[in-house]
């Protein structure tokens, strides 16, 4: 109805006053946009992290949608063979109804996993992963991605030998989860391999594209997951080279928990303005996932961008600007 009233109204000045017909139009892009996700018309989701309850604006504005820590196997099963599906059930419900793409958050993790199975023995423990494996694959038929393990060198899990260990190739257990999740996961699933420190060019970065070669060398791979936290002081120039670097090993890069945080609105909106786009606009950039969005509800402090009262800061107004008119707002 909107549509049809501004198509009338642009039909009528087309002819008298083409400027006036442009800047309608303009301004109905933004009214209809301010309805739904950033990234709609996009190749690419732009989403967020959310345990349930999901806030009420959530699909105002993203249209991916990554549990915090409700699919954490620790979170899960923290007594054995006592699981807590709801709010995982609740998350993955919210995203199906709306058509979001769904990514589980995570199955293999040195930290937040279940305590008791460092009890276990090697293959007790193999038992309980591929369990826990194929539970997630069954419950979940229409899950899109998949954090199959995280943090693989900075916290590889203490259960480890129970996937093998280090092995001949130093990261069979790693090789190992990707197999169970290929064998358990439903096959349109997206599996990803997630670290820290990668983007900004850190120390384990070579292990890393060593790691991602392992698993790509078996099919075994379709996504590298880089953890984004904190880019304020990371020189843009160092991000695109990772990005160039790790885009050459022919898997494409899903963004995760990205946060641009100042106390300051002016500094936060000139570091998304000069951020952002550098991961939005790259090649293998895929999809990126921030983390957290309303104050007093983000990992950094500072990260968020919309304030308890609802009002958005000006990095969020920005972001919903460029994407709409990609290439025009870009500073």
């Amino acid at each position: 109805m909107m549509l049809n009233r501004f198509t009338r109204f642009l039909f009528h000045f087309q002819s008298e006053s083409p400027s006036i017909a442009l800047m309608t139009l303009c301004l109905l892009i933004l009214a209809t946009k301010s309805f739904s996700q950033m990234a709609n018309g996009h190749d690419k989701y732009l989403g967020n992290a959310s345990d349930p309850p999901i806030p009420a604006s959530y699909s105002s504005y993203w249209n991916q949608l990554t549990p915090g820590n409700a699919g954490k196997w620790g979170s899960v099963e923290s007594t054995r063979d006592v699981y807590n599906w709801a709010p995982l059930d609740q998350a993955y419900d919210y995203a199906m109804a709306r058509g979001f793409a769904f990514k589980h958050h995570i199955l293999v993790q040195g930290s937040q996993q279940p305590g008791w199975m460092t009890a276990l023995d090697s293959t007790t423990q193999l038992a309980e992963i591929e369990e826990w494996f194929s539970l997630v694959g069954e419950r979940y038929p229409d899950l899109t991605l998949a954090d199959v393990v995280g943090e693989v060198i900075s916290h590889p899990p203490s259960y480890k030998k129970g996937l093998g260990g280090d092995g001949t190739t130093g990261w069979d257990w790693v090789i190992k989860a990707f197999q169970l999740a290929r064998q358990h996961l439903p096959a349109k699933t997206k599996l990803l391999l997630i670290e820290a420190n990668i983007i900004n060019g850190g120390p384990n970065f070579d292990q890393f594209i060593q790691i991602v070669h392992l698993l790509k060398e078996k099919s075994l791979i379709d996504g590298i997951g880089l953890v984004a936290h904190n880019l304020e002081n990371i020189d843009t120039n160092i991000i695109r080279n990772s990005l160039n670097q790790l885009t050459a090993t022919g898997v494409d890069i899903y963004i995760h928990s990205l946060d641009i945080g100042s106390a300051d609105d002016a500094q936060q909106l000139a570091l998304y303005q000069e951020k952002f786009p550098v991961l939005w606009e790259h090649q293998g950039v895929k999809g990126i996932t921030l983390w957290g969005y309303i104050q007093n509800q983000t990992y950094q402090p500072n990260g968020y961008l919309l304030r308890s009262d609802g009002t958005e800061r000006p990095a969020l107004a920005w972001l919903r600007n460029y994407l709409t008119f990609p290439g025009t707002y870009r500073s």
